[in-house]
């Protein structure tokens, strides 16, 4: 958190002008064993903060910086952001973190270049252990709610190809990754067979919910898990 201007830092940049803090509320689960997750409950940003190059780094021939002024511009909506960057009028140079559906806008722009990148952006679920009436604290039932998802599935109809399968919280070329790791398999049939052995309620329906952005990811997960051992027609292509 930083809550009030600079300078800060001693990277290639310092943060001269602006602030930026965000205040999160620790959300208890269960207290034995104790599970919690840290929720962001809201976010208070300058509407610019303004980095000069720090022209003292230690490392510039490898890290920079190579601009003398970095402004980023809180006061925008992502629409609005990416709508300017694309107009060509020079008022956003950069735009991060695009969606996949509007990856084509930028690739067909004559203004812009879509820049892809390996990111520290992961794509996951919580599970909610503490639920008394389904046993989601089984390993078996959770491990079928793995199985259950087609990944591929999701990538190429969710994402529009624009991610990669991960088995773990660690992105694969961070240290501590653990070493062989592999996503599991999308296995139908596997799926059935443990959520029966986990004891999951007939008739007993998985509730999913989600922030709005990713409700057509949510959908495609909630096609995977209706019927786990039966075959869907029309099914996405694979890789």
């Amino acid at each position: 958190m930083i809550d009030e201007p600079g300078p800060w830092g001693t990277g290639p940049f310092t943060l001269v002008q602006g602030a930026s803090s965000i205040l999160t509320r620790n959300v208890i689960m269960a207290a034995d064993p104790y599970t919690c997750a840290w929720l962001i409950e809201s976010e208070d940003r300058s509407p610019e903060l303004v980095l000069e190059a720090n022209l003292d780094h230690w490392n510039r021939a490898e890290r920079g910086p190579r601009v003398q002024r970095a402004v980023f511009r809180n006061n925008l909506v992502p629409s609005l952001a990416l709508d300017l960057c694309l107009s060509g009028d020079g008022e956003v140079d950069i735009v991060t973190e695009v969606s996949p559906a509007d990856a084509e806008r930028v690739k067909a722009s004559q203004h812009a270049r879509l820049i892809t990148a390996d990111a520290n952006r992961l794509l996951a679920c919580i599970i909610n252990r503490g639920r008394a009436d389904v046993p989601l604290d089984s390993v078996d039932v959770r491990k079928a709610l793995n199985l259950a998802v087609d990944r591929n599935q999701v990538i190429e109809q969710g994402l529009l190809g624009y991610a990669n399968p991960m088995p773990a919280m660690t992105p694969s070329w961070c240290s501590g990754f653990p070493e062989g790791a592999t996503p599991y398999p999308y296995d139908r049939a596997e799926a059935k067979r443990r959520f029966e052995k986990g004891g999951w309620p007939a008739g007993r329906p998985i509730r999913i919910a989600t922030p709005a952005p990713f409700a057509n990811i949510a959908q495609l997960i909630a096609g995977n898990l209706r019927r786990p051992g039966h075959r869907r027609r029309g099914a996405g292509r694979r890789r």
